[in-house]
């Protein structure tokens, strides 16, 4: 029973949001090739097939981080001594993989061939191209780092559990005089903290660097340059989408186990209350927009919305990069 609760568990979390995403990642590609014909087409199948690759992948990858048990030793393989920390781990494991397969997809765009090559001069860069999905990605990061720092600050001794204490009310039954220390559990201390931000930094380095190929990818033989620059946003949009899905949901995740913790341990006054629930509502804020922006970004951008170019005349017997 246990064994088919988890398979349940893993069709209903991983299995039927990634067929979610496929289905809608090819109809968006069919619905934008309704209206482009020959290399422009063939430009959007192969991205539709690089993004499809990343999302199963990935897919495959939670799958894999969710079948983890909580706590186990190996003989053979080195396992980590916190309790639950490969599943904490599992947003940044997932965005590596997620990260990877896109990376060696855009290695296998066709290059332009021929003595004489020609080529539209625009100058991109990671920042440009990543626009506005960029500095929320910047902004959802700075959030986790600075809510890994205050959870640390305030976690108790073992860095896995919330305390608090006080002194007993002496108008109880019995009489009793004293104090009490009261925690909960889990909780994101520096144990979880610390290989948190350094999974964070491993995706945000993958990211920039899977960015950078996107940016300096030669422009596509055949393809109209508005269409290039289509297909290359889109790129750039979905790249961002799943790593926002990856770093928003470890992000609201660390929010709302700090904010039950917050919330389960005995209290004194209103302050505790207001802190646990703010943070459970900031986590449910974060991952719900995290997961919106990632199915937005699904979405390829239309050739016919593309901006134009910044310096129409091309430049002829030199190497087609941009």
């Amino acid at each position: 029973m246990a064994l088919l609760g988890l398979v349940v568990l893993l069709g209903v979390v991983v299995v039927v949001p990634a067929f979610a995403v496929a289905l809608v990642l090819w109809w968006a590609g069919r619905r934008a090739a309704d209206t482009e014909v020959g290399a422009a087409r063939q430009a959007r199948r192969h991205e539709l097939l690089i993004a499809l690759g990343a999302a199963l992948a990935a897919s495959g990858a939670a799958i894999g981080v969710m079948s983890l048990p909580v706590a186990w030793t190996s003989d053979y393989v080195p396992t980590p001594r916190t309790p639950g920390l490969m599943m904490t781990l599992g947003p940044f494991l997932v965005a590596v993989v997620f990260l990877g397969v896109r990376a060696v997809g855009e290695l296998t765009w066709p290059r332009p061939a021929g003595a004489v090559r020609t080529a539209r001069l625009r100058r991109r860069t990671v920042r440009t191209l990543g626009g506005r999905r960029l500095r929320w990605l910047g902004a959802t990061s700075l959030l986790l780092v600075g809510a890994v720092v205050v959870f640390g600050a305030t976690a108790g001794p073992t860095g896995r559990a919330f305390e608090t204490s006080g002194q007993l009310d002496p108008g109880t039954p019995g009489g009793v005089v004293g104090s009490y220390t009261s925690a909960a559990g889990p909780y994101p201390g520096w144990p979880y903290g610390v290989p948190l931000l350094v999974g964070l930094l491993l995706a945000l380095l993958g990211t920039a660097a899977t960015l950078a190929l996107v940016a300096r990818r030669t422009p596509l033989p055949g393809v109209p340059p508005a269409h290039d620059e289509a297909v290359r946003t889109t790129s750039a949009a979905r790249i961002l989408g799943g790593v926002q899905l990856c770093v928003g949901g470890a992000c609201g995740l660390v929010l709302l186990v700090a904010g039950g913790a917050i919330l389960r341990v005995e209290r004194d006054g209103a302050a505790l209350v207001v802190a646990g629930g703010g943070s459970v509502l900031a986590g449910l804020v974060v991952g719900i927009a995290s997961v919106a922006a990632a199915v937005i970004s699904v979405v390829p951008r239309r050739g016919d919305r593309a901006p134009s170019e910044v310096t129409p005349a091309p430049l002829a017997g030199q190497q087609g990069r941009s």
